[in-house]
């Protein structure tokens, strides 16, 4: 389980305390609780020791999907577990992990920043992703086993036939950004 305060820190949304993944001076990595779906906006504010900040209103989308990438190119797990890349490239028809986040809420009972080492439940919005315009076969969408619940794991079939290009995940017709696939 994630702690929820970092050297003092919290960051809370609506009065909800996030799970924490980082804590410095200068910088605080937060996920987003679950407990504030469904709401079209949050307030959010930081705490520390030395005081509170001022609260800021965010506005909520239902969704908003972002594979996680390295200059474009999604962080994927070949069918072998191996990592997908110019120099080790997955066959057609075969199976890609990507990972993601912002999936919006889950069907899970999970608590937020809880690591499971199981699946259970998946995003409770419908899951596709493109590969140049054209449907990709997902085989499984939910979270990470061994990863925090916040993390969405997505087993996806690449087309027996066709070449890399640009990809993108929708989570209830909310688009990521594109990012890229190596495929043979």
């Amino acid at each position: 389980m994630l702690f929820r305060s970092l050297a003092g820190v919290q960051v809370l949304f609506n009065g909800i305390p996030s799970p924490l993944l980082y804590a410095s001076q200068g910088q605080v990595n937060a996920l987003v609780p679950y407990g504030i779906a469904g709401n079209s906006s949050a307030s959010v504010q930081v705490t520390t020791g030395g005081g509170n900040s001022a609260a800021v209103s965010l506005y909520l989308r239902p969704a908003q999907p972002e594979v996680f990438n390295s200059r474009g190119a999604a962080l994927a797990l070949n069918q072998d577990n191996t990592v997908n890349s110019p120099q080790n490239l997955a066959a057609p028809g075969s199976i890609v992990t990507i990972f993601a986040s912002g999936a919006g809420g889950l069907n899970s009972s999970l608590p937020d920043g809880s690591i499971p080492s199981q699946p259970e439940g998946g995003p409770v919005l419908p899951v596709a992703v493109t590969l140049n315009n054209r449907s990709l076969e997902v085989l499984y969408a939910g979270n990470a086993p061994g990863l925090v619940v916040n993390l969405l794991q997505i087993n996806l079939r690449l087309p027996q036939q066709g070449a890399g290009g640009e990809c993108q995940l929708a989570i209830g017709g909310f688009f990521s950004d594109p990012f890229t696939l190596a495929v043979q």
